[in-house]
């Protein structure tokens, strides 16, 4: 009997998500990636009026600096009114 292993690699990844807050100027994992583009995730967020409200989200379609093919930001509110169950 012959095994083969394929070669290790990560898989690719289509999409990137991370939480934002209400209130807050991007931070975070969300900071990280918005300075990674380039401050792309800012910009849209302005354009868009993404605020981190409870329920919005931010899809940005091909990031610059990253392989993955769209980054969403998701709202969750107020940081003090958001569930442990909500956050993980």
């Amino acid at each position: 009997m012959d095994v083969t292993f394929a070669k290790p690699g990560a898989p690719k990844v289509n999409a990137l998500v991370a939480p934002a807050m209400a209130g807050r100027t991007l931070s975070g994992v969300c900071a990280e990636w918005n300075k990674k583009s380039g401050g792309a995730l800012a910009k849209a967020a302005k354009a868009a009026g993404f605020t981190g409200e409870a329920g919005q989200i931010l899809e940005v379609l091909a990031p610059s600096g990253f392989s993955a093919d769209r980054i969403l930001l998701m709202g969750m509110g107020e940081p003090s009114k958001v569930t442990e169950k909500e956050a993980g």
